[in-house]
C-alpha cells in the first residue's frame, strides 16, 4: 500500500512538472539587476546581477533585448560604437554585425536561438547555437515594416510579436518577407511569455510602468498591475525595463527517465504478483 502511494505521488509530480508554467516573466533593471515578476500578483523578486559590459557612463546593454533560455540570461550591448556583443550569463559569445550602434533594441531567446529585429533596416535576424559556437544569419527583411523606435520582441512557436512606435505587430518567423499584421497601440517597452500567455509592460511616465496581459489572437490588451515601485525581495522602483518571459518549465531528461522507470516498476510489481 505504501509503495502504491509513493508511486502515485511521484507520478503526479512528474505529470505536473510537464505542464507547469514558470509563473513569472523576467525583467532587467537599468542597474543590471534581473527580477522575476510574478504575473499573478505583480510582485518582483531579485534573481541575479548582470555585469555591465561597459563603454561609457551609461548602461551599455539593452534591457529590452534580454532573453531567458535553458536557465541562462542572454543580453546585448547597445550604446557602443561598432559591432554589438551578445552575452550569455555575463560572458560574450558573439560579436554581432549590425548597421548602427543602437540597432539591437529588442530581442528574445528561444531554445538554442536568439532573435532580434534591426531597428535601422527592419531585418529579422537569427543568431543560432547560443549554447555552443554562436553564428549570425544575414537577416530577412520584414516586408512593410518601417524601422522605428523599437519596444520589445517575444516569440511563441513560429509567431513573433514586435512592438514599435504605436504598433504591435505579428509575423511568421519562418517567412518574415510575407509581411505582418498589426494594431495601433502604444509602444511596449517589453513583451514576454509566461507559458502560453503573453504579457507586456507599458511605460506610462518617466518612471512609471504598467503590466498588461495581451490576447495573442486579437492583440487586445488588459491592464493587470501598476508595477512601479513594486516591493518584494528587491525594490525596483522606476529602475527597470521588461525583458523576456520564462516559458513553460521544460521537463528535464532525468524526469522523463524517472517517469519511465516508475512505470516499469509498476509493471514488474504486477508480474511478481
Amino acid at each position: 500500500m505504501k509503495t502504491k502511494m509513493l508511486l502515485v505521488l511521484l507520478l503526479s509530480a512528474f505529470v505536473l512538472t510537464g505542464t507547469a508554467h514558470a509563473g513569472f516573466i523576467s525583467i532587467l533593471g537599468e542597474d543590471g539587476k534581473a527580477f522575476n515578476l510574478n504575473t499573478a500578483t505583480g510582485v518582483a523578486t531579485f534573481a541575479t546581477q548582470l555585469q555591465n559590459p561597459g563603454g561609457s557612463a551609461e548602461p551599455q546593454y539593452s534591457p529590452n533585448a534580454l532573453g531567458v533560455s535553458g536557465g541562462s540570461y542572454f543580453y546585448t550591448t547597445f550604446n557602443t560604437p561598432g559591432n554589438e556583443n551578445l552575452y550569455r550569463d555575463n560572458s560574450s559569445i558573439l560579436s554581432v554585425a549590425t548597421s548602427g550602434q543602437f540597432e539591437i533594441a529588442n530581442g528574445d531567446a528561444v531554445g538554442s536561438n536568439f532573435y532580434f529585429v534591426d531597428r535601422y533596416n527592419g531585418k529579422f535576424v537569427t543568431i543560432s547555437n547560443i549554447f555552443g559556437t554562436a553564428a549570425q544569419n544575414a537577416g530577412v527583411q520584414i516586408t512593410g515594416l518601417i524601422p522605428a523606435t523599437m519596444g520589445d520582441l517575444a516569440i511563441s512557436g513560429t509567431t513573433a510579436y514586435l512592438s514599435t512606435d504605436n504598433i504591435l505587430a505579428t509575423f511568421d518567423i519562418t517567412n518574415p518577407g510575407a509581411g505582418f499584421t498589426s494594431v495601433n497601440l502604444n509602444r511596449y517597452v517589453g513583451l514576454g511569455f509566461d507559458g502560453g500567455s503573453l504579457y507586456g509592460v507599458l511605460r506610462v511616465g518617466a518612471n512609471n510602468f504598467d503590466l498588461y496581459s495581451i490576447n495573442t489572437a486579437t492583440l487586445a490588451a488588459n491592464k493587470l498591475f501598476d508595477i512601479t515601485g513594486v516591493s518584494g525581495t528587491g525594490h525596483v522602483s522606476g529602475q527597470y525595463e521588461i525583458t523576456d518571459a520564462s516559458r513553460a518549465v521544460p521537463i528535464p531528461a532525468t524526469l522523463w527517465l524517472l517517469g519511465a522507470g516508475l512505470l516499469g516498476l509498476v509493471g514488474i510489481r504486477r508480474r511478481f504478483r
